[in-house]
């Protein structure tokens, strides 16, 4: 942490002229004692979008310190005042917690200070930007630092979110996942099942209810995205909707997002009342272009695939689908264009991998299959949407949260796809689409399709750009595409 300090201190401050998003907040702690009484020096920086902490601009620092009230560090003593009762917490990652549950993640002190600042009471908390660690290890803080008293607010355990077992953690944006990262975390629809379940019915088996106990300390205080998860609840299939189930999930949903640890650690009876304010309109998928093209997609490649084909019947596969993706769908879907690599001109193995992720049968196909596919088309959303819109400023680097071992599978499977602007250069607010994979792992047989495969590639982003430069959008073709839908149903079903 304190190279952190350091390298932050020497990097260049920003260019203030060019408009950036990013999350001002702690980038170093230094946990240390005065006279006896805990200390925690923080620095502040500002983490852009995507990339690492820098320092954080003067008049950024400023408006902080009048948005939150904070008081600058005054005389030398130690006898500051509480400040709006701020407290700090221990568990799975420490916070620094405001009464309006703003919270500051910083990292797991020593256990001695820990102690310490249980023992007190309290700890002093000096925050300010420039601080400076010199080489006999005292902090040299600047004059414009604020400084406080923050409250023991207690220590619950837990072991922190990378090392759930089960719980598989999806950086949709790329990276590594960063405990203590600004993130906004997607719940997939059995992440939301299973704390709606803990909510209203807390009395089951131990291990899953504790599992589920242990997240929600770990996600508390944090930016949760549970949207995509209660549509799914909601839209189970592209033609039927469970409204009383999504009303459920979404009053469980909305109710947990609103307890602090303590309420999480004692919850142990079902919920009878919730918040008010929660989710009662559901905007369903069925008509949604993005999801719709995908569903398509996955339809078009159950049409092709066959669990005995050739390598030859393989490769005209993939020829026809990506000429129905260029000409019927009219889509330069990294995604689908991904899986019809994998599917069909990958090696042996990531061909049976492909199959089983997009939970393709050799039976029949049946109305159920058609809702089978639709949950498949769904995963495919949840790992392709947020890339689309992680550009918006109030989304953070977003993380899908799952227990689904397919799932992860999946995404790992998806992981040359690329999504960012289609025009170079652009700001919020741009035309976004998704690249074309640039990356693919040919059946070794198949090499000498590796030129054909990217200009099929190139075409299909090349005509992707065309539309987008004549400002056509999927959203407006949601009609034109749901009718392809349906033609692609009805070919499915008559496969016999």
């Amino acid at each position: 942490m304190a190279d952190l300090l350091r390298s932050v201190a020497q990097r260049q401050p920003p260019d203030l002229s060019i408009p950036r998003h990013g999350f001002a907040g702690p980038v170093a702690v230094i946990y240390r004692h005065l006279a006896g009484r805990p200390v925690a020096f923080i620095e502040f920086g500002f983490t852009p979008k995507g990339d690492v902490p820098e320092p954080l601009s003067t008049d950024l620092w400023d408006g902080l310190l009048q948005r939150f009230a904070l008081p600058q560090l005054g005389s030398q003593d130690l006898d500051y005042p509480f400040i709006r009762d701020h407290r700090i917490e221990f568990g799975p990652f420490t916070i620094l917690l405001e009464p309006d549950r703003m919270g500051l993640l910083l990292p797991t002190p020593d256990p001695s200070w820990e102690a310490s600042v249980r023992r007190a009471g309290s700890c002093l908390i000096v925050m300010g930007i420039g601080l400076r660690r010199a080489a006999d290890g005292r902090i040299g803080v600047p004059s414009d630092a604020a400084g406080f008293i923050a409250a023991y607010g207690g220590a619950l355990s837990a072991p922190p979110l990378d090392q759930l077992p089960g719980l598989h953690l999806l950086p949709l944006t790329g990276g590594r996942f960063d405990p203590l990262g600004f993130y906004s975390f997607v719940l997939d629809t059995d992440v939301l099942i299973e704390i709606e379940r803990f909510c209203l019915a807390p009395n089951r088996p131990r291990q899953r209810t504790e599992l589920v106990r242990h997240l929600l300390m770990n996600l508390a205080y944090r930016d949760l995205l549970p949207g995509i998860a209660l549509a799914q609840v909601f839209q189970r299939g592209r033609r039927s909707s469970d409204l009383p189930s999504a009303i459920r999930a979404a009053k469980a949903i909305h109710e947990v997002m609103g307890w602090d640890r303590n309420r999480i650690a004692s919850h142990s009876a079902p919920c009878h009342t919730f918040r008010s304010g929660f989710v009662t309109e559901f905007s369903g998928t069925e008509s949604a272009a993005q999801m719709l093209s995908l569903y398509a997609g996955v339809l078009r490649l159950r049409v092709l695939w066959s669990p005995g084909a050739t390598l030859a019947d393989q490769v005209a596969s993939f020829r026809a689908f990506v000429e129905w993706l260029r000409d019927e769908l009219q889509v330069a879907s990294a995604t689908l264009f991904q899986i019809a690599a994998n599917l069909f001109v990958s090696s042996p193995e990531a061909h049976r991998q492909a199959s089983r992720l997009l939970h393709f049968s050799a039976s029949a196909p049946t109305e159920a299959t058609l809702n089978r596919l639709w949950g498949t088309a769904f995963d495919l959303l949840i790992l392709t949407i947020y890339g689309d819109v992680s550009l918006e400023p109030t989304i953070m680097e977003p993380v899908l949260l799952t227990f689904d071992a397919g799932l992860a599978a999946m995404f790992d499977f998806l992981r040359h796809v690329s999504f960012e602007p289609i025009t170079p250069g652009a700001g919020p607010g741009t035309l976004v689409g998704s690249l074309v994979a640039s990356r693919l792992d040919l059946n070794p047989r198949l090499v000498h399709l590796q030129r054909e495969i990217d200009e099929r590639r190139q075409e299909l982003q090349a005509a992707a750009l065309d539309r987008a430069s004549r400002g056509q959008r999927l959203e407006a073709r949601a009609d034109e595409i749901g009718a392809l839908v349906d033609h692609e149903e009805g070919l499915l079903l008559r496969l016999t």
